[in-house]
Parts: C-alpha cells; structure tokens; sequence
C-alpha cells in the first residue's frame, strides 16, 4: 500500500482508545519500511518507521504517532 501523502485527511485510531477521529497526515511513515512506497521518495521532517504522525481533529496543537495500519484515508467521493 502506498503511503497517504503528508497533509491528507484520514480517519485513525485515536491513541488509547477504540475510536477512529478525524485527523491530518503531518508525517506519513520512512519509505521502505514495509509500510509504504520504497525508497522512492524522501522521509517527511519528523517521519517514524511503520508510524504516521497525525494532528487530531479538537486536539489543539498535538500530534500523535499512529500505527499505519490503523489509519484509512478518507474518500470524498462518497
């Protein structure tokens, strides 16, 4: 599966929790880590290996590192 590009809105596991929340894509996981694209593009400042940092709906400034397979990217074609 590719990686959901840094900036993109998805739906995730808030941290702790069993409850998937809005949230935007501030790092998606290192290329090459068996969770995204290989080498082909360059690590996001701040990026984790098999983990997206995620900014929460109503979750003031905080970002959160989430499992990759616990984010889903949200179709606005629905």
């Amino acid at each position: 599966m590719e990686n959901i590009p840094k900036g993109s809105i998805v739906l995730a596991l808030y941290p702790d929790t069993t409850a998937f929340y809005q949230a935007t894509v501030v790092a998606a996981p290192i290329p090459g880590t068996g969770m995204g694209t290989s080498g082909s593009r360059r690590a996001d400042p701040g990026a984790k290996r098999g983990k997206y940092v995620l900014a929460f709906v109503d979750d003031g400034d905080n970002t959160h590192e989430v499992d990759a397979k616990d984010v889903v990217p949200v179709c606005d074609s629905w």
